[in-house]
């Protein structure tokens, strides 16, 4: 008799975000767009812990890995999107779904590609940048125009660097320090992390190719 389950440590991790995620979309149903905000933080650092876990025990959650990325990043955001945004329901019904639909196949072109590279933004990346704006209030006009070019490059062959080593760490002190301080002080740590994921953005494709640069030279 085969097993049936046969869960990693890394997968469990996986589980966790994936259930904050809907846990998430459950809270935002209530209007509590808060509490929904700090799931979906959590769920990023879940995410991470199972990606380190999984690169150090030499295992791949698979497809359970994007089904739970995709409660998390894609839809969980859209559903925000959904109740934040006070624009007319047409539009808030089409960047909803433009901003799901992306993510998904930003997902799925993962899993079947490279492994050492994301090409497009990250779903993490791309719901953080989504959730900070709507946790700072942001213009439901600039909203719309985020939400179209963070999915336009969640789909585009951009090549972006995974975030390992200092670069994890500093993502995470960001995460917690929102978690933590969320709107206090001006909400510094929020702009704070909003300026990481913008960093990670623009200057992530050139970092990477200056590393590729930098391995083809080394091979030599």
């Amino acid at each position: 008799m085969t097993k049936l389950v046969n869960f990693s440590i890394a997968d469990i991790f996986t589980i966790i975000n994936g259930v904050l995620g809907l846990i998430a979309i459950f809270f935002l149903l209530r209007e509590r767009v808060d509490i929904s905000f700090n799931l979906i933080l959590l769920s990023v650092l879940a995410d991470g812990m199972d990606g380190i876990i999984a690169r150090r025990m030499g295992h791949s959650g698979g497809h359970l890995d994007e089904l739970a990325d995709a409660i998390s990043f894609s839809i969980a955001p859209s559903v925000m999107i959904y109740i934040v945004s006070d624009l007319q329901i047409f539009f808030r019904l089409a960047i909803c779904s433009i901003f799901c639909i992306c993510g998904i196949i930003h997902l799925i072109r993962y899993y079947f590609g490279e492994k050492d590279y994301f090409i497009g933004i990250t779903t993490p990346s791309a719901a953080l940048f989504m959730i900070v704006l709507m946790y700072l209030q942001i213009d439901s006009v600039i909203l719309f125009s985020a939400t179209i070019i963070v999915s336009t490059l969640m789909i585009s062959p951009i090549l972006y660097p995974k975030l390992e080593g200092r670069f994890a760490i500093i993502a995470a002190v960001l995460i917690f320090l929102s978690l933590i301080v969320g709107e206090r002080y001006g909400g510094f740590a929020l702009i704070l992390l909003l300026t990481g994921v913008i960093i990670y953005i623009i200057f992530g494709p050139f970092y990477l190719k200056a590393k590729f640069s930098k391995q083809k030279i080394h091979s030599y």
